[in-house]
């Protein structure tokens, strides 16, 4: 045998294809990924770093227990999906660390959750009797409670450590008196169709005592004093309406009506849909109706505006485009749900919100019990057992995607 002298030298080869092996396990995953949607990131754009949103540092590591409590049967079962969704959407954004529970509203808490005792915070509650019903053991294992859907001025004061969000429905009242009183044309007559329950005659007789005795805006925002708003003139006739079924509603055939008077609907929601095609067909099909969020349903929404009646709710929260906070929570809603925000999300992500920053903090009941200090949410500002300002909602094809 001789030795060759044109023998190949494999080592650089080798050398090169393991590079280019290693540099192709690296790369691959990155390129198998490069067609799938990118994954939303925590909400970065908040307007202003108000003290609601808790930084990265603020979150405890370990598992905290948030429980939302709501209705998962019967006919209040899709707010519980909305408040579910809006909840579970909060502890994406900010609750590394935390875990929510759920619990239906009509059952006992304490026979649904286990080690109820480590939970740090609840949230929910749209049963004023469902409430009662918990509250003792919300009291026994001292829970703070936040309140996003109760309107009732009372629970606020049932414990110290109950904390509401919704304004309550004296204030929606006001609220919707004011609109009436800023308008430049003046209602011919107001219209009261009044339920039987006490929430409905709360809302109607704050609403009827503002027109009547005039009101006066506190200073907000840009404007710097009170403003005081005159009563409207005695002129004006106010009819009311106390019904319990809508038979009564005959009374409106001997009342004229015109484009120019504002109807009050200060009913449940089931007597609201069925008063939509008698109202339809009476002298008041043109008027303008107002309605408390009790009448914050897409079957209600969804009727009055089919039958061409001009419909304004009375809301805690209502979307706003201009906002970028609300457009990055609303795209991120979107992408995780597939649906569009409804109001009770909105409220349950922000109450969701203010649990995490709560519980992050080592004094829970001293965050949330400071009076007076407001909490910025996605729409609007809270300060709790005052709540969010009651705001105006338009029912239109745009516009009904808000209401659950």
């Amino acid at each position: 045998m001789f030795d060759s002298t044109n023998k190949i030298n494999y080592k650089p080869y080798l050398v090169i294809l393991l590079f280019l092996g290693i540099t192709g396990l690296i790369l691959a995953p990155w390129l198998l990924r490069a067609g799938e949607p990118a994954t939303p990131q925590p909400i970065q754009s908040l307007e202003t770093p108000l003290n609601v949103y808790p930084g990265e540092a603020a979150v405890i590591m370990d598992d905290q227990n948030l429980l939302l409590v709501s209705p998962q049967t019967g006919p209040l079962s899709i707010f519980g999906r909305e408040s579910a969704r809006g909840a579970e959407l909060a502890l994406k954004a900010w609750g590394i660390g935390f875990r929510l529970n759920q619990a239906d509203e009509e059952e006992r808490v304490e026979t649904q959750v286990p080690n109820l005792e480590q939970v740090k915070v609840a949230i929910g509650h749209f049963s004023e009797k469902s409430l009662t019903r918990n509250a003792p053991y919300y009291i026994h294992y001292k829970i703070p409670v936040l309140l996003p859907f109760l309107e009732n001025p009372e629970v606020g004061s049932l414990n110290e450590n109950f904390f509401q969000l919704m304004p309550d429905y004296a204030v929606q009242g006001r609220r919707l008196a004011q609109d009436v009183l800023t308008q430049n044309k003046k209602p011919n007559q107001v219209i009261l169709v009044v339920g039987p329950e006490r929430p409905q005659k709360l809302l109607a007789d704050a609403f009827a005592y503002a027109l009547s005795k005039g009101m006066t805006i506190p200073p907000s925002g840009a404007n710097k004093s009170a403003r005081k708003l005159s009563p409207l003139s005695s002129k004006v006739k106010v009819h009311r309406l106390d019904i319990s079924a809508l038979g009564e509603l005959a009374e409106l055939k001997d009342l004229k009506g015109s484009s120019q008077d504002v109807v009050l609907l200060a009913l449940p929601p089931s007597l609201a849909v069925e008063a939509g095609p008698v109202l339809a067909d009476s002298n008041f099909r043109k008027a303008r109706y107002l309605g408390g969020s009790a009448l914050g349903h897409r079957e209600v929404g969804a009727e009055y505006r089919a039958l061409g009646l001009n419909l304004t709710l009375c809301l805690p929260v209502v979307p706003t485009p201009k906002s970028s906070a609300y457009n990055v929570f609303a795209r991120r809603y979107e992408y995780f749900t597939k649906n569009s925000p409804t109001w009770p999300a909105v409220l349950a992500y922000d109450a969701a919100t203010l649990a995490i920053k709560a519980a992050s903090v080592e004094n829970i009941k001293g965050y949330l019990e400071e009076p007076g200090r407001p909490h910025q949410g996605v729409t609007a500002d809270y300060v709790f057992n005052t709540g969010a300002p009651a705001q105006l909602l338009k029912i239109d094809d745009d516009t009904l995607a808000f209401l659950p």
